[in-house]
């Protein structure tokens, strides 16, 4: 059809129209009226009648009416929905959702409705959508312009709940989970080019600024079994394999094909496995999300039901104080456009709590599920992971060896080869155990050691892949200070691949040489299966006893039977002269015993408990001064002279011992100013301003602090669970009032801080709830840095440019590779130029340019302006941009509390003159001479005496060295048990009293070696005395 006139005719019959006039066709056209009709609302009206939809009236029972305007509208596909779809429609003062018939308000559009007076408008319950209005039969009018009746018909495909999704899958998984401790979080060994820390790999900073760990997982349900496997960064050649039949797994860590440190064990308790089987928690539909373009379905389940009675009690109470998650929240697909993901599958789940002060939070999002066709035995599940092979026998935890079950799961895999190759070779490198939060040297150097070498014999490696992908390993393998700290744990760390390289069955491609360089292992020495090698009961402890015997028998090619049988003749022909070699390793302690004819001797260090420091009950390590492998104590002890009466077996023994203590605990000046520096403020200090906290650049008399001790006693010493209050100029006392920081008037509970160690001087200030004193974030002025590509030389010719203001490095993969010259702008740090041939960070073939730079031609020489590389010439895919580090304006913020430690939280304590107001106690050398005597009672088994006299000294940071110490000890041991009593005499201020004043203490202690060691001491009295 055609028209004249001045609008556009439209039709079935596609009709046009020009000039004044309207156009018609065959088929019945729309009429464009300004007259309108009112109509109820349904989401099965076509999406031409809600272009159409001019406003809405809302009617209540009271007969008071509401006009809403509507700007537009958007039709969801949904399968949790009535039809099939939703409609949306937006107006200015919210957003309203149409399901069929059934209408729902958002938070807004409600606050909007009950300030029009018409609360009775909404029914109590909620939907995922917001607030549902009460029945459409009369209540809501949507006025349209005049348009043809045409309704859809009311069709959906009705969704299973999340428990009647299909039993077996195999999906991969990436979890996101809140860092316990923060401040482990980084490197103690490796910077980055700023000399700043770098994260572990692994670790990443979320956008609420707190600090997760990072890892992907393959999870397989298959009938009986459920199996995981965890990849982490921090250990990229070594992923753990967990698969779990009811309360028991096989666990073991998998390197290539072959399994390694393989266990039966117990399967932790989980927050789901221990709720009330009588009325387990029900998952309640909280509505649908959209993201990126997904339709999701979100359940929620709280794992604590108020009323269930039969929970675990200690769950219940961990639950209860925010140890463990209380609230999961699952995401299920609806809706998926691109067709990668089905409706029904699981797309993430979230646990937290929401306790006040909880640190609790794990979100593990799936990226793809691949439906199994039917149940896998426990072969099928290691096939499935490509592991046929297995380094020793799978050992049951030895809690477990009475168990039939366990046994019964132990043979289960016997399918798998067994290679004993740690047992037979001694060339043999064993992959250390999985630490993937830990950053220790061995670990580290194993796996650099591999990446170093796979970078270019085996480039396609996943694992040399995945480390790429980290900044840790990349700055560790490109910065050479990075390698200097490392070849330093390891001085004779090999500088770059060897040009042999074999290949290992077991996927190590290491030569022999790269080995004995790595370790320094003397071929006498090589085997550490010689003598006794025995396991310890925490993860990585072990024991072992070698002797001259065990040399002899090594030397002459002697079977296990033969040494055996002839150790008696060795011992008579070896005389007086023969040596024992005892070790002992544990999370906290390496011992070394070495005994040579009638002489012994004993060298023991001791250190913070590798995993978990607190465990070492050293002060140090409680408090938190001392890290996690930090060492407090060196012990050298030697001993000769015995004399051995028969009848009862009697040895008397004279010897010395030599010992270096740093066990001390965090102690601060009390009774005295203290200044208080926030080192988030950048030079301001706490301040009492007439009653409001704050900071200050000043440090006068507001800005002065009084520590005063608040656990019943007046030591300056701050142990693990000691409180002070924080006292102002104006007599009033700091306060966490329930997250808000005030000054009070009293020193009661809410007033009590603790102060702990944060290392190099640095302290946080606690509060009785858990949080942290701090100061809010000065907003960060990022920098922008853009890199511009040129076809020609010298900058010329066409041209695209690459921006990012992300300080930690942004890639850009283009599809071309015919670009000759660039030049930056804005403020960079550092420029990676990627050579077409790996396409990847930190490849070889790489080029690097440190800040701005003017025009560069890539293949021309650098002292003509280019970068002299025919490697990226033409030859160019890819770029990684650095911007320069951000800057940060004067702090005017605001007192806060934070449930983790960052930046903000620091804290510098320094007295009037500007010294250190907290330390950490004078580390002491001490030596003297012991006599011991030992009286057998059964067999080995005895009871020894032993009485040490000596002294200590220590160095004072102005007065230099100084007598410390004068001690007696009496000691008397009884297996793994020794309890003591000790005199010890100090002298006060030697400098200025000549050693003419001292104090005397008396003492009881004792300490229990055992797994772990425990050692506690009491003082029974202290006397001054006057020379």
């Amino acid at each position: 059809g055609h028209g004249q006139g001045p609008g556009n005719g439209n039709s079935n019959g596609n009709g046009n129209g020009q000039g004044p006039g309207n156009g018609n066709g065959n088929g019945k056209p729309l009429q464009v009226a300004q007259s309108e009709a009112p109509r109820q609302l349904t989401s099965t009206l076509p999406d031409n009648a809600f272009k159409e939809l001019k406003s809405l009236t809302l009617k209540d029972n009271a007969n008071h009416s509401l006009k809403v305007t509507i700007q537009g509208f958007q039709r969801l596909s949904l399968r949790t929905s009535r039809c099939g779809s939703v409609i949306h429609l937006y107006s200015p003062n919210g957003r309203m959702t149409l399901d069929d018939y059934e209408m729902t308000a958002d938070a807004a559009m409600e606050a909007y409705v009950k300030d029009a007076g018409m609360e009775g408008l909404f029914e109590g319950g909620a939907s995922g959508w917001g607030r549902r209005l009460s029945s459409t039969d009369g209540m809501l009018e949507g006025f349209f312009n005049l348009l043809e009746d045409v309704e859809w018909a009311c069709e959906s495909v009705e969704l299973p709940s999340p428990d009647a999704l299909p039993q077996y899958f195999h999906a991969t998984i990436k979890v996101r989970h809140l860092h316990e401790n923060p401040a482990k979080a980084f490197s103690y060994m490796f910077t980055d080019e700023d000399d700043m820390a770098l994260e572990l790999a692994g670790v990443k900073h979320g956008d609420d600024g707190r600090i997760y760990k990072t890892w992907e997982e393959d999870l397989v349900k298959a009938g009986a079994y459920t199996a995981y496997r965890s990849v982490f960064l921090m250990s990229p050649f070594v992923q753990e394999l967990r698969v779990k039949q009811g309360p028991l797994q096989v666990r073991t860590e998998i390197m290539g094909t072959v399994g390694y440190h393989c266990l039966v064990d117990g399967v932790e308790a989980s927050t789901i496995g221990n709720m009330n089987s009588d009325a387990p928690p029900t998952m309640e539909f909280m509505g649908v999300v959209v993201e990126q373009g997904m339709v999701l379905r979100r359940w929620r389940m709280y794992t604590i039901d108020e009323t269930a009675n039969e929970t675990d009690p200690t769950m219940k109470n961990m639950i209860e104080a925010g140890m463990l998650p209380n609230v999961i929240e699952y995401y299920d697909v609806d809706t998926d456009p691109s067709g990668k993901f089905e409706p029904g599958q699981p797309r993430r789940v979230v646990m937290t709590s929401t306790v006040e002060g909880a640190n609790v939070y794990t979100e593990k999002e799936y990226t793809s599920i691949t439906a199994l066709p039917h149940m896998l035995s426990m072969q099928g599940i290691f096939d499935l992971f490509g592991v046929d092979k297995v380094d020793t026998s799978c050992k049951i935890d030895r809690k477990l060896v009475n168990s039939t079950a366990a046994q019964d799961l132990a043979w289960e895999m016997d399918f798998l080869r067994v290679t004993n190759r740690s047992v037979e070779d001694p060339n043999f490198k064993l992959p250390p155990p999985l630490q993937p939060w830990t950053e220790l040297p061995k670990n580290v150097k194993f796996h650099y050691d591999k990446l170093l070498k796979g970078r270019k014999s085996d480039p396609e490696n996943p694992a040399i892949k995945r480390a790429a992908k980290s900044r840790y390993w990349s700055l560790l393998l490109k910065l050479k200070h990075n390698k200097d700290a490392l070849r330093e744990q390891f001085p004779a760390l090999t500088p770059g691949p060897p040009n042999d390289i074999m290949n290992d069955t077991n996927g190590t491609d290491e030569t022999d040489e790269g080995r004995r360089l790595s370790y320094g292992v003397t071929d006498h020495l090589q085997g550490r299966r010689l003598g006794t090698f025995v396991p310890g009961y925490e993860e990585g402890s072990y024991s072992g006893r070698i002797t001259q015997a065990d040399i002899e028998a090594r030397r002459r090619g002697m079977l296990k039977q033969e040494h055996e049988a002839r150790r008696l003749s060795n011992a008579r022909r070896l005389g007086a002269v023969e040596w024992v070699f005892e070790f002992q390793v544990t999370n906290e302690k390496v011992k070394i015993e070495i005994e040579i004819g009638d002489s012994s001797f004993a060298f023991t260090v001791q250190y913070c408990h590798l995993y978990s420091p607190t465990v070492t009950n050293w002060p140090a390590c409680q408090t938190g001064r001392a890290e996690a492998g930090g060492i407090v104590k060196l012990e050298a002890y030697g001993a000769g002279a015995q004399v051995v009466f028969p009848y009862p077996s009697t040895k008397f023994t004279l010897g010395g011992f030599l010992v270096y203590d740093d066990t001390s605990a965090l102690g601060c000046a009390t009774g005295e100013p203290i200044i208080f520096e926030g080192l988030g403020t950048r030079g301001k200090n706490l301040e009492d301003r007439s009653g409001t906290v704050g900071m200050h650049s000043d440090e006068g008399g507001w800005q002065k602090w009084e520590i005063i001790p608040a656990s019943g006693g007046a030591a300056d010493l701050l142990g693990q669970d000691a409180r002070v209050w924080i006292k102002s100029h104006r007599g009033q006392y700091l306060q966490d009032n329930n997250g808000n920081i005030r000054m009070s008037s009293v020193n009661k509970g809410w007033e009590k801080w603790r102060i702990l160690d944060g290392g190099n001087g640095v302290v946080y200030l606690q509060s009785h709830r858990g949080a942290y004193l701090g100061v809010s974030r000065i907003p960060a002025n990022y920098k922008t840095c853009t890199i511009t590509l040129y076809r020609d030389e010298d900058c010329k010719g066409g041209s695209k440019s690459y921006t990012t203001n992300d300080p930690d490095g942004k890639i850009f993969h283009f599809s071309d590779d015919d670009w000759e010259s660039a030049r930056s702008s804005g403020d960079c740090g550092v420029t990676e130029f990627f050579d077409e041939d790996e396409d990847e960070p930190n490849y070889e073939d790489n080029e690097w340019v440190v800040g701005n730079f003017g025009c560069v031609t890539f293949d021309r020489d650098r002292d003509e302006g280019g970068l002299d590389s025919s490697d990226i010439e033409s030859d160019m895919s890819g770029l990684r941009i650095f911007a320069a580090k951000p800057t940060y304006p004067e702090w005017a913020g605001s007192m806060q509390l934070y449930w983790d430690k960052p930046f903000e939280t620091k804290w510098m304590l320094r007295t009037e003159g500007g010294s250190p107001a907290c330390s950490s106690g004078t580390p002491v050398l001490y030596g003297g001479v012991t006599i011991a005597k030992e009286v057998d009672i059964i067999g080995d088994f005895g009871i020894g005496f032993t009485t040490e006299l000596g002294a200590g000294s220590a160095v004072h940071p102005d007065h230099g060295p100084y007598i410390a110490e004068v001690f007696g000890k009496g000691i008397i041991e009884f297996g793994p048990l020794a309890v003591y009593l000790y005199f010890g005499f100090y002298p006060q201020d030697p400098w200025d009293t000549k050693y003419k004043k001292w104090e005397m203490c008396t003492k009881v202690g004792y300490e229990l070696d055992i797994i772990i060691t425990f050692r506690d001491e009491w003082e029974i009295f202290c006397t001054d005395i006057d020379f």
